[in-house]
């Protein structure tokens, strides 16, 4: 499952609960969540296209939910908790922690006095809280800023290629994109979109590689529009996972082609990528989507496929002109 940021911390206040209630632990096993606020939250997982009140109101109720959590919290006994500990001990365990997270040299092995995991185990029999924790790691290492830029990473699949059977395909699709250069005077251009809030945005990134790999420009900020970015193609990336889960690329893809229409960007292709079931295959077809990409598609596939339908998308363009 999800963790970030205060995952040592965490598996450090379940280990010591599951030690002081006699649980040995090589018997641990299972998976952890550090943000039960947002299991709260339906995200792009919507049955139907949920109106404005209907968002506001689920918002309303996963701010609720948190401070219930806090309330709890102080009711359970947090603040006792802290005046009854040894100080000394609680700081003490606080500083190895900023020692370690000093260190340059691995303390990884369990057999380390400076592992971190066990230092916050530590920290944790000494009471000392979540936030501490975090807060003693975060003096040295900083916080997380997400990146409001894409890194691509280029020549990982390149690499792939070379020297494999498969090398001849990737020249071919190389040359198919040189092709397009020298008939339209740049390279073909896509813009790779992660819609909706559900967190999957790692085909995305993997195709944004990919394609650079083969000689595609990818706008590495997929946050900027793409009239802005005077791309060929918008490549959409979904995540549905379960037939139980409402289909948000039947949603966000409408509301993307309307929005292009009403930046007087028609012109400019959409694509779809991911996990999206077969059935809804016709309904995007039906909005106008170029290209529909499901798990297991080779990247040379999707390139060559990408450019044909980028010709026929251009052609429909110039005809719909000299209408």
């Amino acid at each position: 499952m999800t963790m970030n940021g205060a995952v040592l911390s965490i598996l450090a206040m379940y280990t010591v609960a599951a030690e002081e209630q006699g649980v040995d632990q090589k018997l641990l096993a299972g998976t952890i969540q550090n943000d039960i606020l947002k299991e709260f939250m339906i995200r792009s997982s919507h049955r139907s296209r949920p109106c404005v009140s209907s968002r506001r109101l689920e918002l309303a109720f996963t701010i609720a939910d948190g401070i219930e959590y806090v309330h709890a919290a102080v009711a359970a006994g947090l603040d006792e908790t802290k005046k009854n500990r040894d100080e000394a001990v609680a700081q003490e365990c606080l500083n190895r922690l900023i020692h370690s997270a000093k260190l340059t040299e691995s303390t990884g092995p369990g057999t380390n006095e400076f592992n971190l995991l066990k230092l916050a185990v530590a920290a944790a029999r000494a009471r000392c809280t979540v936030g501490e924790i975090s807060d003693a790691l975060e003096t040295i290492w900083g916080r997380h800023v997400p990146k409001v830029f894409l890194s691509v990473v280029t020549g990982a699949y390149r690499d792939t290629f070379l020297g494999t059977e498969a090398e001849g395909e990737y020249n071919d699709v190389l040359a198919e994109v040189e092709l397009f250069a020298e008939r339209q005077g740049r390279r073909p251009r896509l813009l790779v979109a992660k819609m909706g809030q559900d967190g999957h945005d790692r085909g995305a990134k993997v195709i944004a590689s990919g394609f650079s790999d083969l000689g595609f420009d990818t706008p590495e900020e997929v946050a900027r529009q793409a009239v802005d970015s005077d791309v060929h193609c918008v490549g959409v990336s979904s995540q549905v996972g379960r037939e139980t889960h409402a289909a948000g690329h039947n949603t966000l893809v409408p509301a993307l082609m309307q929005a292009l229409k009403d930046q007087g960007a028609e012109h400019i292709l959409v694509i779809c990528g991911g996990v999206i079931p077969p059935k809804d295959y016709d309904f995007l077809y039906e909005q106008g989507v170029g290209a529909i990409f499901g798990p297991g598609t080779r990247l040379p596939t999707a390139a060559h496929d990408t450019i044909q339908a980028i010709y026929k998308k251009i052609k429909q363009n110039e005809q719909s002109n000299n209408a």
